[in-house]
């Protein structure tokens, strides 16, 4: 979980670690954004599609330029 320096409403996760069993594998969604708070989620580009994996374990809001996220 990450909050806008800038503006606390605004919040990002990512979906956290994918899981594998055999020949099944899941992955994270990806990274989700709030604009109020937590209230409702979107989607971001920041996502996986069926042919990557995403396991987002950090997430992280560039404090001088919040245009800018690094998931780890």
């Amino acid at each position: 979980v990450a909050y806008n320096p800038q503006n606390p409403n605004s919040i990002l996760i990512a979906t956290g670690e994918g899981y594998s069993f055999g020949n099944e594998f899941t992955s994270g969604y990806g990274v989700m954004i709030s604009h109020d708070g937590g209230y409702s989620w979107d989607t971001t580009s920041i996502r996986a599609s069926l042919s990557q994996s995403f396991a987002g374990m950090d997430i992280h809001w560039n404090s001088v330029d919040t245009n800018k996220v690094c998931v780890a």
